[in-house]
C-alpha cells in the first residue's frame, strides 16, 4: 500500500521517497556502493517519460547505492541506498539531484530546472568488492569509492579507540586519489575527488593530534587548506598542534581565524583561553625567576624598601622595565634555539 507523506532520503530532503508496496525486511538496505540490480521508470513533472527500463527491452539495469560520481543520476543512485529487495517506490529528486541548472539536450531530454520522478523496484543487491589495492580499480568512480569506504572504516577504527588502525586506512584511502589522478581532474570530478580527500585528510590530521604527532598534524591540515581556506576543523587542529608545540603566535592566530568562522564553538573558545591562560602562567613564572635572582645580586634594595617608600616606589618602576625587557630577550632566545621562528 501506497504511504501518504513522502520520507526524506537524503538529509537536505533533496531527494524524498513514497512508498508503493513493501520489500523483504529480512534483506536489509544495501550498504553504501553495493550494486543494485533495479527496474525504473523516470518521468518529469508534467508525465513526460524519459526513461523506462522496460520499455527499453524489459532487461534490469545495474545502479551503484550511492554514488556521487555520476552527477545526473545522484537522485537514482541516492534512492535506492533506503530500499529493502522487493520493494518499489516512487521518489522525488530536486534537480540538484538530476541535470541541474542545465538539464539534458541529448538522451534523455530533460529540461533546465527540473524535478526528476522515478519509480523504482529493487529486484536484487550484492554487496561492493573490497579490494584495497588500487590497480585493481580502473575507473575513476571505482577508485572514489573505495577512497570513501576506507575512510568509513578508519571512522569506525576511531571511534572504537583504535586510533592507529584508522590512521592506516585513512592513509590507504589517499593512496586512491594520487596527486597525478588529481591534477587531471576539473569540475565535477575535482569536487567528487576532493569530498573523499578532504575529509581523509584532516581525520589523519585528528589520528596524529592523538598520538601526538604535532608536526604530521600541522602538515595534514595545511594541505587542507590549500584546498579550502575557511576549513574550520583544519584551522583549529592545525592551531591546537601549534599549542602544543609551543608556537604561540601561530597557534592564536589560526584559532582566532577558526572562531571567525564559527563563532559559536564552543571548543575553539576554551582553546584560545587556554592559550591565554599558559601565555600568562609562563609570564609569571619567567618573572618570578628573574625577580629571584635580583633580590639575590642586590641584598640592599629588599631591605630598604621599608625605610623609604617613595624610593622603593620609583625603584619598581626601574625594577619591572628591567624584567620586561629580560623576559623578552629570553622568550626570543627559547625561540631561535627551537627554531620555531621558521615554522608558519
Amino acid at each position: 500500500m501506497m504511504s501518504e507523506d513522502p520520507i526524506a532520503v537524503t538529509s537536505d530532503s533533496g531527494v524524498t521517497k513514497v512508498l508503493i508496496s513493501e520489500g523483504d525486511i529480512s534483506s536489509g538496505t544495501p550498504p553504501i556502493h553495493a550494486r543494485c540490480l533495479v527496474h525504473y521508470k523516470g518521468t518529469l513533472p508534467s508525465g513526460e517519460v524519459f526513461m523506462d527500463t522496460r520499455a527499453e527491452g524489459g532487461t534490469p539495469v545495474a545502479v551503484v547505492a550511492g554514488r556521487v560520481s555520476s552527477p545526473n543520476q545522484r537522485g537514482l543512485y541516492a534512492a535506492v541506498t533506503s530500499m529493502l529487495k522487493g520493494e518499489k517506490s516512487k521518489f522525488f529528486c530536486t534537480p540538484e539531484y538530476g541535470y541541474g541548472t542545465k538539464g539534458s539536450f541529448s538522451f534523455p531530454s530533460v529540461p533546465p530546472n527540473s524535478m526528476l520522478i522515478y519509480e523504482i523496484e529493487l529486484i536484487d543487491w550484492e554487496p561492493p568488492e573490497h579490494s584495497e589495492n588500487p590497480a585493481d580499480y580502473v575507473f575513476f568512480e571505482e577508485k572514489v569509492e573505495a577512497a570513501e569506504r576506507l575512510r568509513a572504516k578508519g571512522n569506525d577504527l576511531f571511534r572504537s579507540g583504535e586510533v592507529v588502525s584508522a590512521l592506516g586506512k585513512y592513509n590507504m584511502a589517499l593512496s586512491f586519489l594520487p596527486e597525478d589522478l588529481m591534477f587531471q581532474l576539473e569540475g565535477f570530478h575535482e569536487k567528487a575527488a576532493w569530498d573523499v580527500k578532504l575529509p581523509a585528510l584532516l581525520n589523519i590530521a585528528a589520528c596524529h593530534l592523538r598520538l601526538r604527532d604535532y608536526r604530521a598534524a600541522i602538515d595534514c591540515c595545511s594541505q587542507a587548506l590549500e584546498r579550502d581556506r575557511d576549513c574550520v576543523k583544519a584551522l583549529f587542529r592545525r592551531g591546537t598542534a601549534r599549542k602544543a608545540l609551543g608556537q604561540t603566535d601561530n597557534a592564536r592566530r589560526d584559532l582566532q581565524e577558526a572562531l571567525k568562522r564559527a563563532p559559536a564553538d564552543t571548543a575553539i573558545r576554551q582553546a584560545l583561553q587556554s592559550l591565554k591562560q599558559e601565555e600568562r602562567e609562563a609570564k609569571a613564572a619567567t618573572a618570578q625567576v628573574f625577580r629571584g635572582k635580583l633580590d639575590k645580586a642586590n641584598p640592599r634594595a629588599s631591605a630598604s624598601t621599608s625605610h623609604s617608600a617613595p624610593l622603593a616606589h620609583a625603584e619598581s618602576y626601574t625594577v619591572l622595565g628591567l624584567l620586561k625587557w629580560m623576559w623578552k630577550q629570553a622568550l626570543h632566545a627559547v625561540l631561535w634555539f627551537f627554531g620555531f621562528q621558521t615554522l608558519q
